[in-house]
């Protein structure tokens, strides 16, 4: 007799006559109560999951039945939940996060770092993390793609030596994040919205009274604690020794400008007492430049970067510093992008960062000394005109004319002035009362501030 309507679908595995219709209630029954066993014998949290997922998909066959060995023998839910636990830590104690401070202090990690991956070749862990963290950066891979390579590598070589979350491999290159703040524009009426030391949460703009998940927005940039970064640097001793090049370098010519220590400003500020002349206090140069994040993207990127003066020009360029960085559709309100990083310049000069050298410590202090920008880049910065503009020029109050459609800067016998300080501020003072003061929208200009 074959199987028709409901018991179509249905075949008793254990009966002996098994086209033979069964009888729904002792076939619910029956499934009830398999249910209930399974249930029992797999009540298991989300990392005994994990594991039992890794059991799985394992080649080891002896290896499988016994965790299934040791799942049928466990029936009380706390013995479950303990036994789970103990194996889970076991499972991860390579990379566990209480004990990675520890193990970092003991050298442990070291060790891994130098364990060979297998018999066959002479690699090691360190090397193998060297190679595949290059990649990243030259192929733009994304974080799940890196670590997905570091759990397929664990998985061949049956060793948790790689790191495989975001989290710990944060921890495994002694990355901190905490010196990072976190800004906001609001993108509705484009007014600061306010500094955050996390962005995973909302806020509504006080302005306009406009909502924006402070992760998804397009106006945020961060900022970077120059002092943290310092310390850090000085850490190394071949940075450390290499500070004394100032002072014991030898001129190839006496009267060549070779560097920056023979301009007229860094000589000016040797000599005074509290600044350059102090041996443990430095001068930097400060760049920004904008570009955008990939080819054919909307988006804008502006980093800021610190140099220091006093490194070798060898080291200069290795240890550039990033203090700042705008990531957005729009190119960034420079009174607002720069506010942070100007806060952090002239507290430096005052108040200093200390730091240690050989168990002494010292307090530093920082000197801005020029900044290196190209002409569109230094426009934006001083709030002024462009370089194509009818008063373009940064330097002089040079007029431009209009000759085919193209601003061009003509000859002219009467060489206009420099532009000063005093001058400048007048003139924004006076646009500052001309916008006022008329009923245009229209930002007002005086000769091109």
């Amino acid at each position: 007799m074959k199987p028709r309507g409901i018991y179509k679908s249905y075949h008793d595995v254990n009966s002996k006559s098994k086209g033979a219709p069964r009888s729904t209630t002792k076939y619910q029954e029956k499934i009830s109560k398999k249910m209930s066993e399974e249930r029992l014998e797999f009540k298991v949290s989300d990392e005994s999951r994990h594991i039992y997922s890794e059991f799985q998909l394992s080649n080891d066959k002896q290896l499988c039945e016994t965790s299934m060995q040791n799942c049928e023998e466990i029936i009380d839910e706390n013995q479950i939940e303990e036994k789970l636990e103990e194996t889970f830590a076991m499972e991860s104690e390579e990379f566990s996060t209480s004990k990675l401070k520890h193990r970092r202090q003991n050298g442990d990690i070291t060790e891994n770092l130098v364990k060979k991956m297998s018999e066959c070749n002479n690699i090691n862990a360190g090397e193998i993390l060297a190679i595949f963290m290059t990649f990243p950066k030259k192929h733009s891979w994304t974080w799940e793609s890196l670590l997905d390579i570091f759990q397929s590598l664990n998985f061949i070589f049956k060793k948790k030596i790689l790191p495989q979350t975001k989290y710990m491999l944060k921890k495994f290159m002694n990355v901190n994040t905490d010196n990072i703040t976190y800004h906001s524009v609001c993108t509705v009426c484009h007014k600061y919205f306010g500094s955050f030391s996390n962005k995973k949460f909302s806020e509504a703009c006080s302005n306009c009274i406009s909502t924006f998940s402070l992760s998804s927005t397009n106006s945020l940039f961060s900022e970077l604690d120059i002092s943290d970064q310092l310390k850090k640097l000085f850490y190394d001793p071949i940075v450390v020794d290499s500070l004394e090049e100032r002072w014991c370098r030898q001129k190839k010519q006496v009267d060549a400008l070779e560097d920056i220590f023979d301009g007229l400003l860094y000589k000016k500020l040797c000599n005074k007492e509290n600044m350059l002349k102090n041996q443990h206090n430095f001068s930097y140069t400060f760049n920004t430049d904008g570009c955008q994040a990939a080819d054919n993207s909307k988006v804008t990127v502006w980093p800021i970067y610190i140099m220091l003066h006093e490194l070798p020009d060898y080291l200069r360029k290795k240890h550039t510093m990033l203090i700042g960085l705008w990531v957005a559709k729009q190119e960034p309100d420079m009174t607002i992008f720069l506010q942070p990083f100007v806060n952090q310049a002239n507290k430096l000069p005052e108040d200093g960062f200390k730091w240690e050298n050989k168990g002494k410590e010292i307090i530093s202090k920082l000197f801005p000394i020029t900044c290196c920008v190209d002409s569109p880049a230094r426009c934006v910065m001083l709030n002024m005109k462009r370089f194509n503009g009818i008063h373009g020029c940064t330097y002089r109050e040079y007029p431009t004319v209009n000759i085919d459609n193209v601003r061009k800067y003509p000859m002219i016998e009467n060489f206009p002035k420099l532009r000063t300080d005093e001058s400048v501020e007048r003139q924004m003072a006076l646009a500052y009362y001309k916008y006022y003061s008329s009923t245009q929208s229209k930002q007002v200009d005086v000769l091109g501030v």
